[in-house]
């Protein structure tokens, strides 16, 4: 589980060209939905080709299987040497990948001021963050030739990066939670769609996700531990001084509350619109029939969808903990195991296809 969740980790640098698209309220939400879609695509085709092409006891014993099975198949020939040139590609391609994105989060925080200045600095013609990019790429090679001596940096490395991002998806959600509570009239060019649902979802996820953590003796839970109490000590006696209050982002969240205040109060809000009927109200006796090119199709056809999807994430998540009791033997089976495994298949194949196109639908409804 703790590997897996680096694909999720990979997935999260989409976000990072926020500042750089041009409707980032659309694009963003469905960049991510489109890469989650091809890497869970991705995912299960190369299990399923590499488990049927090459018996487990074989496969399971070698942390890249897919060399493995490529030489049993076709053996020692160019289609294996033209295999590896392309896996030695994406690898470049995933590195190229990291640098952007650890690049335009460190450059985020200098230009606020919660790093050194320095590293919020942009190229004078081609307006990129050089010094960002130079620093993070040095550090991302000393840490290659790092792993020639260390044989398990790369795996300590993704495994701090998951657990901490599992400890900020959760946080991230609690925020979610208490601004939707603090200023529910803020302007949102986009909302999380089937809210509150998805969002307890994720946490849920995480929270298990972190618990596995405990369960499996993983030894990086105190390094995380210890990076976080730096990370706080660095904020309370250096970076709580040097933040820049002409920040974009500081600036942005001063805009946010001044238009906080100038909003009307939850209460004045509910009022408003019970004195106005709602947008695309109508009488039985002149309700028009939507076509599905209409807007409003689009919209009534993704509510349906949100509502399917809130049983679905429910029962998603109890068979999550039914599977993790099974496996420590904690519950007895009530079915037999293929019944089981069907089952939970396709209740999380369903999931996916409904959450995914309630995703890409509330993207386009909001373009619209």
């Amino acid at each position: 589980m703790p590997y897996a969740l680096w694909w999720l980790v990979i997935i999260e640098t989409v976000a990072l060209a926020s500042e750089e698209a041009h409707e980032p309220h659309v694009s963003i939400p469905r960049g991510l939905v489109l890469a989650q879609i091809t890497l869970v695509a991705l995912v299960l085709l190369t299990w399923f080709f590499a488990a049927g092409a090459a018996p487990y006891a074989e496969t399971g014993a070698v942390d890249y299987p897919l060399p493995l099975v490529f030489k049993k198949v076709w053996g020692t020939g160019w289609f294996l040497t033209a295999f590896s040139a392309l896996a030695v590609a994406g690898m470049i391609v995933s590195y190229n990948g990291m640098i952007y994105a650890t690049s335009r989060q460190s450059f985020s925080l200098g230009r606020a001021g919660y790093l050194p200045n320095a590293l919020g600095r942009v190229h004078p013609t081609r307006r990129t963050p050089h010094v960002s990019l130079a620093v993070w790429t040095a550090v991302t090679i000393l840490f290659i030739l790092f792993g020639r001596f260390y044989e398990r940096a790369t795996a300590v490395a993704i495994l701090i990066s998951t657990l901490t991002a599992v400890i900020w998806y959760v946080l991230a959600i609690v925020c979610l939670v208490i601004l939707r509570q603090r200023e529910p009239a803020l302007v949102r060019p986009y909302k999380v769609p089937a809210y509150p649902w998805i969002p307890v979802f994720v946490a849920v996820l995480s929270a298990i996700a972190g618990c596995l953590y405990v369960w499996s003796n993983v030894q990086v839970i105190l390094p995380t531990v210890c990076l976080y109490v730096a990370a706080g000590i660095w904020y309370a006696l250096w970076a709580r001084k040097k933040v820049l209050s002409v920040a974009p982002e500081e600036v942005a969240a001063r805009i946010a509350e001044q238009l906080a205040r100038s909003q009307p109060s939850p209460g004045e809000a509910k009022a408003v619109t019970a004195a106005v009927p709602a947008a695309g109200f109508v009488s039985h006796a002149t309700a028009p029939i939507f076509m599905p090119s209409d807007p409003l199709y689009s919209r009534h056809f993704r509510t349906a969808l949100e509502w399917i999807a809130r049983p679905l994430l429910v029962a998603g998540v109890l068979s999550l903990v039914w599977m993790i009791l099974r496996a420590r033997g904690t519950v007895p089976a009530v079915f037999s195991e293929q019944a089981e495994v069907a089952s939970v298949v396709a209740l999380w194949v369903l999931l996916f296809v409904v959450v995914s196109a309630v995703g890409l639908m509330s993207t386009k409804n909001q373009q619209e």
